[in-house]
């Protein structure tokens, strides 16, 4: 057997060292799995593997099996230029090969099987009878794998049952199990590393998707530790960084990694640039050994690179192998921090350090490898389950650091996340984020120090700077705060329009975070803890349940080996198991347990094909696709809302949840992921007709989606890569443009056009375009976005804006509008034994609201003075509460009428009491021209003011604004006036009139004007101010902001000197033209809408609105006192 260390290609009979594979065996990793994928973009949703390869060797490194997968385009998908150009394949490869859920499929088999395949090539067999508490279990026969102890001689681990489980024996610690002689040994679910190049980044993320498109049980396959009964465990090692942390702290010099520069300057750390660097020969005379190589001993030939994945994959290999020769313990540092609790531990220092001890900290930048001495700050386990870990640096004079002329120690929250920010992609950046499910370039303070990495620092200087990060745990509870706020926010799919699938696979991914709603005191409060359980409790049986289904949809080896050994068996053990397993979860629809029944009993594998294509058809609409939020409802189904669950008494809130009046209710993501995941399947396969004409025509509209994208927004700017924006790019490549805004590529300045970049070296490249144009062009004619396509991908054909989810889709011709006083409307009353959400008022003459509303009418509650109109969600009538009972009730009704203008009736007995679940905007009473010019309104009492002198405590409609001059200046004409709340954003609701003057004038002009009574008070009022004196003093502080301070201090000019816009109206705005129309705040109620056609809304207020029995205040509006400067305020109604 060889002893030698090999240099290339490690011969059948070379044993490892327990140094070289002792942390591996010890979690139970026997195989090695390396692989590298071709895909038709970039794009981390949006994407497709074109080609697959992956090698999976055992300990020793030698390969074992390969797998070669070749994929074709799928319908949903677009090839990006720059891709087809690296990828070096037309129109034949783009069109033929599997689908893309088989790809995922089979890589995902390689993975479980990956323990297999090393058993299978190992000889040398023993008999054992297991000894566990004193007793013999059943004789087994187990496969030896074999490793050199500390003092060379041979020993071995044992492959148990086909490779299923490892045992490695121990002299001390927990065992198992032990043999006859006594040996003892620990055995372990077997477990895998996954390795890749720059895979954390790139490939890993592509074949999530690909797993999560495929309806896959678990999508993190390449990196999921945990082990169960058919997944091996996974710890992933990405050679990218592990040659950055070899050319850090690996050997220097001729004996050390070297590196060629890159053509954007620095060190190019790309695959082929690597392995071109490092295939050298020996040069025994200098100590020089072979350099790297293939795994079966070759060179490597850079020509072929990306040219096929299982190539790049061995290439990986072969070169992880030449980095574990010359710097081992690098690479055995890289292999432990693979697990992501040895690498909290080892940053915590809790391996025999103190705590958060000096440690060497390196990162790459620009193309430079720079190593920094630093310690743990801590770790946010909470944002978004990433697992970021924070360092600061030791390696710099701590105490007195400055960043903008201030000391760092002294340095706000504000000004820290300032830094922060502005110091994210320098190398001596004072903070560094690690991700610890990523490879973090981390290592020990003595590694750093023997490669020079120390940057000059004794180590009692950097012990001096740990100690006195330590005893400043304020400061680094502020460097916390700051740099949570540093952290970038990823705009969740729940925010997007029409969220895809793909946006959605890790909306419900993680632990359920807690939530905080303010209390009556508006102090931010944890929900209960009992809530919160409870809501982790349904989540967690919602998302067990779907997995269980999606054992059933999943590929299966079947579908692309139907004779594999134990294929059958296998199917129907998982079968009967996902059977199991919905009984055990309470699942008792017993239509699809008897399909799973079935599919556990199928004699052939072409019946049990069969069974999946049923199964995947049956259960279509069945899985529970839940996102993160939720809320609570009470035993009629209506909405609790958070801010009475925190008031509750914690044993109240038990006993509601446990009696079931509480009940949490999950939100189910919007784009029903798993329904479509499986028609996809189906039109992939050619099967489509099996779900019926209309999945088939969806499937059309939804494939001309994404293949001409997002009808509101410009090519360059979809969120995915379109036929429109493709064809866009091949022009921009042929002229050797850049990408980006600046696209002119000039050499002068080495600037390296995207021909330059992607086609260097081809020399068909021109030709591989026009081809890939025509094809794109081809494709587009197949598939036409029709209006009717846009309808059902949820978009209006006639703006080209979203069709938003409304959950209250009110038929217009079934509605009751009643006039309420706005004040009483905008903020409803409460009280724990009538309704958390009520009014007061008197119905209809001649109307019975409580039989209308049970006979399905939908009741609208109309704004008397403003003609806001509000769907009353979830309405409920009764008699109101006796006024002697709650006075409270009726003091604060009465002043909410009196503010309106309106005066409270007398209870005699059928006033009524209309509860509500919700008061939700409604939207689409009107037709909105988008096209007619908008004007905000930046006071909401002028808002008011132009619809309602009551509310606006004016004698007439007020007809005229004042307004700051910014970019857009308004023109005569007809025109929206939207109203905003006070930070100048649209709250939604809106008036039309016509514009009859605009007027532009200085500060200056306007003081002289009303100092020459050329202005008077009484054209101030026509703008919404009591008098002159109110006008100018309200109108200076527009200015009185920082974009002014800054101009003032910048250039010549004066508050005087800006410009302010007069505006007069043609004649009052009318209260019927108020509509809610919201672009940013998605409204839970609208007149049911009509996308196709030319048909206008039919909603009729004069049919719908009832006769009003309001009585106006008997003494006049106008006189009550005047509002101060800065005005009054809407409250956010519901």
């Amino acid at each position: 057997m060889a002893t030698d260390k090999p240099t290339t290609q490690i011969p059948d009979d070379y044993i490892p060292t327990w140094d070289e594979i002792g942390h591996l065996l010890e979690r139970g990793q026997v195989a090695d799995v390396v692989y590298d994928t071709e895909t038709v973009d970039t794009n981390r949703n949006f994407n497709a593997v074109l080609d697959l390869g992956a090698a999976t060797a055992d300990l020793a490194g030698r390969v074992v099996d390969t797998l070669e997968v070749d994929a074709r385009v799928p319908d949903h998908r677009t090839i990006a230029p720059q891709a087809a150009l690296v990828n070096k394949r037309g129109p034949k490869d783009w069109d033929n090969g599997v689908s893309q859920h088989i790809l995922a499929g089979k890589f995902a088999d390689a993975l479980r099987n990956a323990p297999r395949k090393v058993y299978d090539k190992l000889t040398d067999e023993e008999e054992i009878t297991p000894i566990t508490r004193g007793k013999a279990r059943k004789e087994e026969t187990v496969r030896k794998m074999y490793f050199r102890d500390e003092n060379g001689d041979v020993k071995h681990a044992r492959l148990h049952e086909k490779g299923k489980y490892v045992s490695i024996p121990v002299t001390t610690g927990k065992a198992d199990y032990e043999d006859e002689d006594g040996q003892k040994w620990r055995k372990m679910r077997s477990a895998i590393q996954v390795t890749h190049f720059y895979g954390i980044r790139a490939d890993d993320p592509w074949m999530w998707g690909a797993f999560d498109m495929a309806g896959m049980p678990d999508i993190f396959l390449t990196h999921t530790k945990k082990n169960d009964a058919r997944r091996s465990g996974a710890y992933r090692n990405d050679v990218h960084k592990l040659a950055q942390m070899v050319r850090l702290y690996g050997p220097q010099g001729e004996q050390g990694m070297k590196t060629l520069e890159s053509k954007w300057g620095g060190e190019s750390f790309r695959l082929q640039d690597l392995m071109a660097a490092n295939t050298n020969h020996a040069v025994p005379e200098r100590g020089i050994e072979v350099g790297a190589r293939m795994p079966d001993g070759s060179e490597y030939n850079e020509k072929k690179g990306h040219k096929r994945a299982l190539l790049d994959a061995l290439a990986t290999l072969g070169f992880k192998t030449f980095l574990r020769r010359i710097a081992p313990d690098v690479v055995k540092h890289a292999e432990v921090m693979a697990d992501f609790d040895s690498a909290k531990d080892f940053v915590h220092g809790a391996d025999g350090f103190e705590d958060n001890p000096v440690l060497g900290i390196g990162r790459v930048m620009r193309g430079r490898a720079t190593g920094h001495m630093g310690m743990l700050v801590n770790i946010d386990e909470e944002q978004g389950d990433f697992k970021n870990a924070l360092f600061i640096r030791l390696d710099v004079d701590l105490p007195n650091y400055r960043y903008g002329g201030k000391r760092v120690m002294e340095m706000s929250e504000k000004e820290l996340t300032t830094m922060m920010k502005e110091q994210k992609f320098s190398a001596d950046a004072l903070f560094q984020t690690e991700h610890l499910r990523k490879n973090p370039n981390v290592v020990r303070a003595e590694m750093a120090f023997e490669a020079g990495q120390n940057q000059g620092y004794d180590p009692e200087v950097l012990e001096e700077n740990r100690h006195y990060m330590l005893e400043n745990p304020v400061f680094l509870e502020r460097v916390m705060t700051a740099w949570d706020k540093a952290q970038p926010r990823f705009k969740r799919a729940h925010d997007l329009p029409n969220a895809l699938p793909e946006e959605e696979i890790f909306t419900g991914v993680g632990d359920l975070p807690y939530y905080t709603v303010k209390d009556r005191h508006g102090e931010p409060q944890l929900l209960p803890r009992a809530l919160h359980q409870r809501a982790e409790d349904a989540r967690n049986h919602g998302r067990n349940v779907d997995r269980m289904l999606k054992h059933a949809i999943e590929p299966d080896a079947l579908e692309w080996d139907p004779d594999r050994e134990d294929g059958l068996a296998d199917f129907k053990a998982k079968m009967k198991k996902a059977k199991e397993g919905l009984e055990r979860y309470g699942w008792h629809d017993a239509k699809i347990l008897r399909q799973f029944e079935v599919a556990a009993n199928v004699k052939t594998a072409e019946q049990a094909v069969n069974q999946i294509w049923k199964m995947r058809k049956s259960l279509m609409g069945k899985f529970h696709d839940y996102s993160m939020s939720y809320e609570v409802q009470d035993a009629r189904g209506n909405q609790v809302p958070f801010e009475k669950l925190i008031e509750m008494h914690p044993q109240e809130l038990h006993m509601r949840l446990d009696a079931g009046n509480l009940e949490v209710k999950f939100e189910q993501l919007r784009s029903a992921p798993t329904t479509r995941k499986i028609a996809r399947m189906f039109w992939d396969e050619g099967k489509i007709d099996d779900l019926g004409p209309a999945w088939k025509e969806y499937m059309q509209s939804e494939i001309a989606h994404y293949q001409q994208g997002m009808p509101n927004l410009d090519p360059e700017d979809q969120r995915l890569m379109t036929i429109p924006r493709a064809l866009k790019e091949i022009d921009k490549i042929l002229k050797n443009e850049r990408r980006g805004t600046d696209r002119r590529a000039d050499p002068e300045f080495d600037e390296v056009g995207q021909f330059d970049e992607f086609a260097a070296g081809t020399d068909d490249a021109e030709q591989m375009l026009v081809e890939l144009r025509d094809w794109l062009q081809e494709r587009a004619k197949k598939f036409p976005f029709s209006d009717e396509a846009k309808v059902q991908m949820g978009w209006d054909p006639k703006t080209n804006f979203p069709i938003e989810y409304i959950e209250h889709e009110v038929d217009a011709k079934d509605t009751i509008v009643i006039d309420v006083p706005d004040r009483h409307l905008e903020e409803p009353l409460s009280d724990p034994e009538v309704a958390d959400r009520f009014l007061l008022m008197y119905g209809p003459k001649g109307v019975d609201l409580a039989k209308e509303l049970a006979a399905g009418k939908h009741l609208v509650l109309r704004g008397a003075e403003t003609g806001k109109m509000y769907l009353a969600a979830g309405a409920d009538v009764s008699n109101a509460p006796p006024k002697g009972d709650f006075p409270e009730v009726y003091r604060k009704a009465e002043s909410q009428y009196h503010d309106s203008g309106y005066v409270l009736p007398r209870n005699n007995g059928s006033m009524l009491a209309v509860a509500v679940e919700q008061l939700a905007p409604l939207a689409n009473t009107r037709d909105i021209d988008a096209k007619m010019q908008s004007v905000k309104v930046g006071k909401a009492e002028d808002f008011e003011a132009m619809v309602s002198p009551t509310l606006g405590y004016t004698s007439k409609p007020q007809t005229g604004l004042i307004m700051r001059k910014y970019e857009f200046v308004p023109a005569v004409g007809p025109a929206r006036f939207q109203e905003t709340d006070g930070d100048g954003v649209e709250n939604g609701w809106e008036v039309e009139g016509e514009i009859k003057s605009v007027r532009e004038i200085t500060l200056r002009q306007l003081r002289e004007a009303v100092k020459s009574r050329k202005f008077t008070d009484q054209h101030a009022q026509k703008y919404g101010y009591a008098g002159t004196a109110d006008m100018m003093s309200r109108v200076s502080k527009m200015f009185d902001d920082e974009l002014i301070r800054e101009r003032r201090t910048t250039g010549p000019g004066a508050t005087s000197d800006e410009t302010i816009i007069l505006i007069d109206l043609k004649k009052p705005v009318s209260r019927d033209t108020m509509a809610y129309n919201s672009h940013t705040v998605i409204s839970d109620a609208s007149i049911t809408r009509d996308f196709l056609g030319d048909s206008r809304t039919d909603f009729d207020l004069k049919k719908q609105l009832k006769p009003s029995s309001l009585k106006s205040l008997s003494e006049p509006a106008n006189t009550q006192p005047s509002p101060t400067p800065g005005g009054k305020r809407n409250p956010k109604v519901g």
